[in-house]
Formats: C-alpha cells, structure tokens, sequence
C-alpha cells in the first residue's frame, strides 16, 4: 500500500500532466506568435510552480528528482554521450521531417516577429526545456520511484507520457518524442541531474525550431 506522501504526489502529478495535455489544445487553435507566446510562457511557469511545491511540501526531495548539479566528469560524459545520440537520431529523422514537411508553418510566422523570435530562442528554450524536464524527468522520477525501483519501468512510462504532451503537433512530433524522451532519460539517469537533458533539450529544440 503506497503511503499518503506517494499517493498525494501522484494525485498532484496526474493533475500537472492532465494540465500540460490540455494546454495543447491551445496549439490547435490558429493563433498569431505573440498570443501563442504569451499562453505558452504562461503555462510553463504554471508547470514548474507545482514542481517545486512538490519538492519544497516534502513529497520529493532535490536528489530523489534530480534537482542537483552533477560532477564535472558525469555532466561532460553524459552531454557527450548522449548529445551523440541525439545528434545521430536527429540526421536520420532530418530526412525524414524534409520529405513529409517541405514547409513549415510558423518559420513564416516568425519573420514577421524578429524581437519575439530573438526572445524565444534564448529565453524561451531554456523555459521549455527546464519546465518539461522538471516534470517528465524529474518530479515524475522521483514519484514513480516510490512505487517500483525498475529504471525501465519509468524510463518507458516517461517517455510515453512525453509523446502525448507534444499529440498537438501531429503523428511525427509524437514519434520523435518519443526518442528523445529516452535519450534525455537516460542521460538524467547517468549524471543523476537534469542539467545534461535540460541542455540536450534545448539545443534540439533550437534545431528544430530553425527548420
């Protein structure tokens, strides 16, 4: 029987994740760049407030969420590492994504939004990357954690929830996301810190963004 502290993190996580699944429905709405921008900075903070509320009433600790800065040695080794691994997914899938999306939609969007675009790409990444990290691979980390001690348990239930946050951008996303969900997992596993994912996040995110 889960004791009180592991129901109530679960209880408050299901709740973050049925929050971050709605919020894409906002996605399917045709909105302009400044709007989208607004409501999606907004729900990011409104992702790692809870997070850290979590952490700071006792239900996950800093460690158990690898909320901590690793060692110099596993930090590098595992940016290396698995920022290889992203590299190689992400060639393979860039012929992919040219084939099945020639164009893509907000690239003419953002030309008419340099400032907010100059914005989004440095603060705006960092946002997205801590805020989903945070979530998928660190509360949700330290929750499951309590309730079984297989790494591959987690890393899949992770990861497919990952996939289904980003349903609003379509089949393919989905699928990519769920690579990454991995990739960024493990690399979180081996430096025990969301440092290394939180990097890797944002410098795929910046490719991506610049299709």
């Amino acid at each position: 029987m889960p004791n009180k502290s592991t129901i109530w993190s679960a209880l408050l996580l299901t709740l973050l994740v049925c929050f971050l699944i709605a919020k894409n429905f906002i996605n399917c709405i045709p909105q302009d760049y400044p709007y989208y921008i607004v409501t999606d900075y907004a729900v990011r903070f409104a992702i790692i407030a809870p997070c850290l509320a979590l952490v700071w009433l006792g239900f996950c600790t800093l460690s158990s969420a690898n909320i901590q800065l690793p060692k110099l040695t596993l930090l590098l080794r595992s940016i290396f590492i698995y920022g290889l691994a992203s590299i190689s997914f992400t060639a393979i899938d860039r012929i992919i994504y040219t084939s099945l999306y020639p164009n893509v939609v907000f690239s003419k969007i953002y030309a008419a939004y340099p400032l907010m675009r100059n914005i989004d790409l440095t603060f705006g990444l960092l946002l997205v990357s801590i805020s989903e990290e945070l979530c998928f691979r660190g509360i949700l980390l330290c929750t499951l954690r309590k309730v079984t001690d297989k790494m591959v348990t987690i890393c899949i239930i992770s990861s497919i929830l990952f996939s289904v946050w980003h349903f609003s951008r379509g089949p393919h996303t989905m699928i990519i996301s769920l690579a990454f969900g991995v990739i960024y997992f493990s690399s979180n596993l081996q430096s025990k810190s969301l440092i290394p994912s939180i990097t890797l996040h944002s410098l795929t995110n910046l490719y991506y963004w610049n299709l």
